[in-house]
């Protein structure tokens, strides 16, 4: 299994980012992103996260319309 993102909760009030991986039934952490205490910083985390595990790709932003 490919690396993914894992948000679990910590302390109360703080949820963690991690990059894992799972080989042989095992949960090994890759890297431990950081965590967060709003929802703000958590939307940065996982933006981090998301750009370790597939550097220099963006994201499409579908909420947009075009018109012309």
């Amino acid at each position: 299994m490919s690396p993914f993102v894992r948000r679990v909760p910590g302390r109360p009030g703080v949820t963690l980012v991690q990059i894992v991986d799972k080989s042989s039934g095992q949960y090994k952490i890759v890297k431990h992103i950081g965590s967060a205490r709003t929802d703000a910083e958590l939307a940065a985390k996982m933006e981090e996260a998301r750009e370790f595990l597939n550097p220099g790709q963006g994201v499409l932003d579908f909420d947009t319309v075009d018109s012309a």
